[in-house]
């Protein structure tokens, strides 16, 4: 399996680039690409590829997510996915950028009620 590359890359826009120059490169991009106008075999999975790195960049909260963990992790948006397609989430902390301030307040809550109990840090 090849290695992700990296969406601002695959965009040919640098990584403090506008959504007005993500969206320019995309657009350019997936006409020179779409299937249907170029018919090269490798101009569909090219294609896929665009529409991918569009997909995480153009959303202001994804592209958020996709700037702190990087390309090589689907982590950040694996939570997000899921609940998209109806499926269960794993009871770990995999939580998207909105829900980390009440899980991290609550994990030290937690952490404070453990202490004054006496349960050894460790």
């Amino acid at each position: 399996m090849a290695p992700a590359r990296d969406f601002y890359d695959v965009l040919g826009v640098n990584r403090g680039a506008s959504q007005d120059e993500i969206q320019r490169a995309y657009r350019k991009l997936a006409r020179t690409y779409h299937p249907d106008l170029n018919r090269d075999p490798a101009a569909e999975e090219r294609f896929k590829e665009i529409s991918e790195a569009y997909a995480v960049l153009s959303d202001p909260q994804t592209r958020q997510r996709y700037d702190a963990f990087g390309p090589d992790s689907k982590v950040p948006y694996l939570a997000t996915d899921l609940r998209k397609q109806g499926e269960l989430v794993p009871n770990y902390y995999a939580v998207t950028v909105e829900e980390w301030p009440a899980v991290k307040a609550r994990l030290e809550a937690d952490l404070a009620a453990a202490l004054d109990k006496g349960v050894p840090r460790g």
